[in-house]
C-alpha cells in the first residue's frame, strides 16, 4: 500500500504524509455554508441580546431580549419582571388583581377599583354557594353523592376542586348551607332523606371535624346556619314525627334542641332565618321575631304586625339584628332587640321581602334575591348603597355573596353554569 501511495504522489504532485503524522491544517478551507446552530439556545452569544437560530445560523434579533413584546428586557438585562406577560412591565399601571404588575415588588398599589363577571366552568349546580374560610374565598358545589369546594382567587378563575363529603350508601344531597367564622367554616348539607351532614374547614382549607352526622330528631325541610358564641348556631324545619313540622334552634351544634314553632301544613310557612346578636339569637317565626334567651317575639310595626315580620328577613349586628320586613308599602330595614325596635325604619331596595334573604358581610349588611337572580350591598347606616341592584341576567338557583377586606363576590347558581360578579377594591 505505501508503493501504491508513493507512485500516486508522484503522478498527481499531492504531498504525502505518512499514515502516522498530523491532519493538514484545515484553515484554509471556506466552511461559511455549514450550519452552526440547531436551536435558539445555540446562539447565547450575548446573554442580553436576542439571537435567533435562522437557517441553521446564529442571527441578532434585537439588541436585547423581548420574548413577549412589550419593549422591556427582563431581569438581569432589564426591569421586566415577568417577560411572559406584556402586561407586566415598569412602565404598566398597576391593575387590582393581586399581581404586581409595574414590576416595582409592591402590589396593587394606587390601583383603581373593578367589576368584572364571570362564569365557574362545568359547575351546574343551582344550589352552588360562596363562602369563605380563612382568607380564602370557595365555591361550593355538589353532585347528586358528593360536595366540592373550589377557591376562587381575585382573578376569577376557580381552582381544582377537592371532595368534602360524599354519600358513601347512595341518596342524594338536596341542599347545603354554610357559615364562617374568622378561622373555621361549617358546611352542612341535607340529604334527600332529610339527613344532615357537616365538615368543619380551617383557614387552611384542612378538614378539622367531619364528614359527620348530625342527629336532628327527624326528616329535616330545611336548614339556616349563623356564628354564634364560639361555634354555630342551627335552626332547622323538622319533622320529628306523624305530627306537623317543628321549627328548632340549636344554639350550639351539641346543644339541646328548642322547639320554637309548630308549622300548620295548610298555610304558608314562615321563611326559615337565624340571627345573632351576640349574646342571643332571633329566629323568624309566624308570630314575628322569637328572641331565644329572653323567650319573647315581636311583631313588626304598622300595618302588617305580625305577618310582616313572620315574612322577614334577618341579619347579625352587635347587640341586636338587622331586619328585612314588609310595612305594608315595602321592603323595610330597621334593627331590633329583644325589647323593640333600636333604630328608625329605612326603605329597602324595590324587591319582595318573601323572595331575600340579607346577611352581614364585614361592615356592610348584603341582600340577596333569589329569584331575580339580584343584590345589594349597603353600608353600616342602612341608607348609602356600596352595590346597587347587581344583576346576574336572572337564574334558576340561588344567589350568595361572600365578602373580604377589598374582595366581594356575588354568584348566582344556574342550571346553565354559574355566573358571579366580581369586585376589587385596592387600598
Amino acid at each position: 500500500m505505501l508503493r501504491i501511495a508513493l507512485a500516486l504522489s508522484l503522478v498527481w504532485g499531492v504531498p504525502f504524509d505518512s499514515c502516522g503524522s498530523s491532519p493538514p491544517d484545515d484553515r484554509d478551507i471556506d466552511r461559511s455554508d455549514e450550519p452552526t446552530c440547531v436551536f435558539d439556545e445555540d446562539c447565547r452569544v450575548d446573554m442580553c441580546a436576542d439571537f435567533r437560530c435562522l437557517a441553521g445560523l446564529c442571527a441578532e434579533i434585537s439588541p436585547f431580549i423581548d420574548r413577549d413584546g412589550d419593549g422591556e428586557p427582563p431581569l438581569g438585562c432589564g426591569l421586566d419582571c415577568d417577560d411572559t406577560d406584556p402586561s407586566v412591565n415598569p412602565s404598566a399601571f398597576e391593575r387590582c388583581d393581586g399581581i404586581d404588575q409595574d414590576c416595582d415588588t409592591r402590589i396593587d398599589e394606587g390601583a383603581p377599583p373593578r367589576s368584572f363577571d364571570a362564569t365557574a366552568p362545568g359547575v351546574t349546580d343551582t344550589r352552588a354557594i360562596v363562602t369563605r374560610a380563612g382568607e380564602h374565598i370557595l365555591l361550593v358545589d355538589g353532585s347528586d353523592s358528593a360536595l366540592f369546594a373550589r377557591e376562587l382567587d381575585r382573578s376569577g378563575v376557580p381552582d381544582i376542586p377537592f371532595e368534602l363529603m360524599r354519600l358513601a350508601r347512595g341518596g342524594a344531597f338536596l341542599k347545603f348551607a354554610a357559615s364562617a367564622r374568622e378561622d373555621t367554616t361549617l358546611v352542612v348539607a341535607q340529604t334527600d332523606i332529610g339527613a344532615l351532614r357537616y365538615v368543619v374547614l380551617g383557614s387552611s382549607l384542612e378538614t378539622l371535624e367531619g364528614p359527620t352526622e348530625f342527629d336532628a330528631g327527624g326528616q329535616v325541610l330545611d336548614l339556616a346556619l349563623v356564628p354564634h358564641g364560639a361555634g354555630w348556631a342551627m335552626a332547622a324545619d323538622v319533622m320529628t314525627g306523624p305530627g306537623l313540622p317543628e321549627r328548632i334552634v340549636w344554639t350550639d351544634l351539641e346543644a339541646e334542641p328548642i322547639v320554637l314553632d309548630v308549622l300548620p301544613i295548610d298555610a304558608e310557612h314562615p321563611g326559615l332565618d337565624i340571627a345573632s346578636t351576640g349574646s342571643d339569637l332571633a329566629v323568624v317565626i309566624r308570630d314575628g321575631i322569637r328572641f331565644v334567651g329572653r323567650a319573647t317575639t315581636l311583631a313588626a310595626p304598622g300595618p302588617m304586625g305580625v305577618e310582616g315580620l313572620g315574612r322577614g328577613a334577618l341579619a347579625s349586628d352587635t347587640d341586636q339584628v338587622v331586619v328585612a320586613y314588609d310595612d305594608g308599602i315595602g321592603m323595610t330595614l330597621q334593627r331590633f332587640d329583644a325589647d323593640g325596635a333600636t333604630s328608625e325604619p329605612e326603605p329597602g331596595p324595590a324587591a319582595l321581602v318573601q323572595d331575600v334573604r340579607i346577611d352581614r358581610e364585614g361592615p356592610n349588611i348584603a341582600i340577596l334575591d333569589d329569584p331575580g337572580a339580584r343584590g345589594w350591598v349597603l353600608d353600616n347606616t342602612l341608607r348609602a348603597y356600596v352595590r346597587s341592584t347587581i344583576a346576574l341576567g336572572g337564574g334558576d338557583g340561588s344567589v350568595s355573596i361572600v365578602a373580604r377586606p377589598s374582595f366581594t363576590v356575588l354568584y348566582g347558581a344556574r342550571s346553565s353554569g354559574g355566573r358571579y360578579r366580581m369586585f376589587v377594591d385596592c387600598e
